[in-house]
């Protein structure tokens, strides 16, 4: 906090003289970047510079993710309508954000990088009351909090859903799937802040709690053994019928309220696990009204990227199971879809290649592999020579 004491003081001080909020936030700005600059040493001697440069990132990441995450849930509709109040929207933002910045493996809490200057702001200027949103120093305790509340386990469920848990050991999985519990924010908070959000804590870990309980259920099915390379992740489930696990996803997630986007990337990801399971498609129907439950849910819940997962293994399920023409037609319109709702992965692109390959049309399968490659965004990435090597041996 010390860094923070001279524009704290600035900003006192330009209060006490009747300055607006408008003019002593212009105070804490200039003398909070001075204090930076001159000590900017001394603050980040014992941080590389490529650190300092993520912490930014980090941040303004996070706030993006919080701005996106309001109009994902339709906040501004719902606000309007009285459906929920401000400061919940802000509590729904805080949590999705969270969840996206674990799925894409950044720092949950580091929205709080952003909020602590402002907290600062807010208590030197003698705090800016609004009936609207929580002060400052409350959003912090409550990003902390949601961030503690989510916990490890939610991080392991993404990746142990879609695959990329590394571990062969079925038992180092189940230690960390341990139930969270919620982290309510303190006796402070309690007492001076509008919203404690305790009973949406509580309610949020209650459905992290139910997904941990199904993964530990079915825990076998999620890691299977090791074939090769045990540092690289077997995207495949274990032999055996995956209906059951997904079936208790789908009817934990009808009682979701703040998780509805965690269940529909488990979803997603459990379905396209499925396509790449040898037999496994056997024990699917993507005809039925059971599936259609499945797809309305992560339409009405997911976004782009769960749908075009979702597409991608609707495309493969189908397929395996119709290997018709009509059946190939609909698995090429599937796989194309999927690609506009950027799921672009290296299984997509070949098995549309193969698709066009079988209908004859070898030039599709060619501009699909150019499509491929330059969607690649480094060269020394190793898929990038499969993909030339493939479009190299196409007979045409």
């Amino acid at each position: 906090m010390a860094v923070w004491d001279e524009p704290f003081s600035a900003t006192q001080s330009c209060a006490e003289q009747g300055g607006s909020s408008r003019d002593c936030f212009r105070v804490f700005v200039s003398v909070a970047e001075e204090v930076f600059r001159r000590r900017s040493s001394e603050l980040f001697n014992f941080l590389p510079v490529e650190n300092s440069r993520i912490l930014t990132v980090e941040a303004y990441y996070a706030v993006m993710m919080h701005e996106l995450a309001h109009y994902f849930l339709r906040h501004e509709e719902r606000v309007r309508s009285e459906e929920i109040s401000r400061s919940k929207a802000e509590f729904e933002a805080d949590t999705q954000g969270i969840f996206w910045a674990l799925a894409n493996g950044r720092t949950p809490e580091s929205l709080s990088y952003f909020i602590f200057p402002i907290m600062v702001f807010d208590l030197a200027f003698g705090g800016v009351s609004s009936s609207h949103y929580d002060a400052p120093i409350c959003r912090q305790g409550s990003i902390r909090s949601i961030s503690r509340t989510v916990g490890r386990a939610s991080d392991v469920i993404i990746h142990l859903s879609d695959g990329s848990f590394r571990n062969p050991d079925a038992s180092i999985a189940l230690s960390f799937l341990t139930e969270t519990s919620p982290q309510f924010i303190g006796d402070w908070q309690r007492e001076n802040c509008q919203n404690t959000f305790e009973n949406e804590l509580g309610a949020l870990s209650k459905e992290i709690n139910a997904l941990v309980a199904i993964f530990r259920n079915h825990i076998d099915l999620l890691v299977p053994q090791p074939n090769g390379d045990m540092t690289e992740p077997n995207w495949a489930f274990s032999p055996g019928d995956p209906l059951p696990l997904i079936s208790d996803v789908l009817d934990a997630a009808q009682k979701a309220t703040f998780t509805r986007w965690l269940y529909a990337s488990v979803l997603s990801n459990l379905v396209s696990r499925a396509a790449i399971t040898p037999g496994a498609h056997s024990y699917f129907d993507v005809n039925s009204e059971e599936y259609e439950r499945i797809l309305r849910y992560v339409y009405n819940n997911g976004t782009s990227k769960n749908h075009g997962v979702m597409l991608y293994g609707t495309a493969g399920l189908g397929y395996l199971n119709d290997p018709t023409l009509d059946g190939l037609l609909t698995h090429i319109a599937r796989l194309e879809l999927s690609l506009e709702y950027d799921h672009r992965t290296g299984n997509t692109y070949w098995w549309l290649a193969d698709a066009y390959l079988l209908l004859g049309l070898c030039s599709k399968a060619k501009s699909t592999y150019i499509r491929a490659m330059d969607d690649v965004l480094s060269d020394a990435d190793p898929i990038l020579k499969e993909y030339r090597r493939l479009y190299n041996e196409l007979p045409c």
